[in-house]
């Protein structure tokens, strides 16, 4: 009778010593997760200002990426991976960086814009990606990318070219696999600026 209860002791203490021996290689696995850098990229977040009487703005779209790791993102870089146009066409240039959104109200004849930016742990940096001035320019899009002062603008693109399918690609300097994540960017029938997920 004794030795039956010590077996079913000695069993428990075994099942015990297990689940505790899972949990911290579970607990250990995920503290060496959080350390590796990580990141993601948002849906898009739409922006409206300068509303006129009728109704008119400037409509931007925007990315948040978000750091979801407890280490510093260095260098982080949001870029153009890939743009193709309505009738199958790639740009002639690739790897454009897009605008840190806390530069967005600089002079982009006289401002130099940042190429990169660092996120601390568990926090989001935005940047902006397109623009259309319904009331000024309803007939173009602007793609937000950083330049230097006074650069050739190839930014400014019909409307007609749209819809366009868009790939973001977001590196750091720590970060060992570029993210990428695509979109579509396309005016609707009431002439409005609309992206996508897809």
């Amino acid at each position: 009778m004794i030795s039956d209860w010590v077996a079913a002791i000695s069993v428990g203490v075994v099942v015990l010593l297990g689940f505790c021996l899972i949990w911290v290689l579970k607990y250990a696995t995920q503290l060496r997760l959080d350390k590796l850098p990580r990141l993601a990229i948002s849906n898009p977040i739409e922006i409206t200002s300068s509303f006129s009487p009728s109704g008119k703005c400037i409509r931007m779209f925007s990315l948040e990426i978000k750091n979801i790791s407890s280490t510093v993102l260095k260098a982080v870089q949001v870029k153009k991976q890939s743009f193709i146009n309505r009738f199958g066409d790639q740009a002639d240039v690739l790897g454009e960086r897009f605008r840190h959104n806390i530069e967005a109200a600089q002079d982009m004849t006289k401002f130099e814009h940042s190429l990169s930016f660092d996120i601390a742990p568990n926090d989001v940096e935005r940047v902006d990606i397109a623009l259309m001035d319904e009331v000024n320019d309803p007939e173009r899009i602007l793609m937000t990318y950083a330049q230097k002062p006074n650069a050739i603008l190839k930014n400014s693109i019909t409307k007609d070219c749209f819809p366009t399918d868009l790939i973001v690609r977001v590196t750091a300097d720590n970060l060992s696999n570029p993210v990428n994540k695509p979109f579509k960017i396309f005016v609707d029938e009431l002439g409005i600026l609309r992206m996508k997920s897809v």
